[in-house]
């Protein structure tokens, strides 16, 4: 009963406002994805290591769309997306990275000089170039992927559960 009174009388309920704020959440979202996974993925680890930003004396709880701000405040939660964009960011970089190892074996590129001719011809992103490591031999390549950084809060430096490709077989 309350709920078509708050719609007839118009007290803390417009669905079209609410229609548009939502749209406009949504519409910023799809215009973000534009620049790709990596650049989504990587301003989420900004803001996570930036800390909460929500100003809860700034909330927008305007007197006529009381309900229709709440929900879009639930909404706007961004990180809730991070695992679905990180999949197919952490499939294209295992691509990457598969092409750029069989690649390097193919041209016979010493262990001494693996690191500096893949920065040089891996055709990696800045991103992934950043996720890259190399066993301390550099006969193995290892890299973070985002779903890991996500799960687990691991670094590229210190993954808690690196990819690694072997590039020369062991001793």
């Amino acid at each position: 009963h309350l709920w078509p009174r708050l719609c007839r009388h118009r007290l803390g309920w417009l669905p079209e406002a609410t229609r548009q704020q939502l749209d406009a959440l949504w519409l910023a979202r799809i215009e973000r994805l534009q620049a790709g996974p990596e650049a989504w993925l990587d301003a989420s680890r900004r803001r996570r290591a930036a800390g909460p930003d929500i100003d809860h004396d700034a909330l927008p709880w305007t007197w006529r769309n009381t309900l229709g701000s709440m929900m879009a405040l639930v909404g706007q939660d961004d990180s809730l997306y991070d695992a679905y964009i990180a999949r197919p960011a952490d499939v294209a970089m295992h691509r990457q990275m598969l092409a750029a190892t069989l690649a390097m074996r193919r041209a016979g590129v010493p262990a001494a000089e693996r690191p500096a001719w893949l920065a040089r011809q891996g055709g990696l992103s800045p991103e992934v170039q950043r996720r890259v490591g190399w066993e301390p031999d550099a006969r193995a390549l290892r890299w973070l992927t985002w779903a890991d950084e996500l799960r687990v809060g691991g670094t590229p430096t210190s993954p808690s559960a690196p990819f690694r490709i072997a590039i020369d077989p062991g001793p």
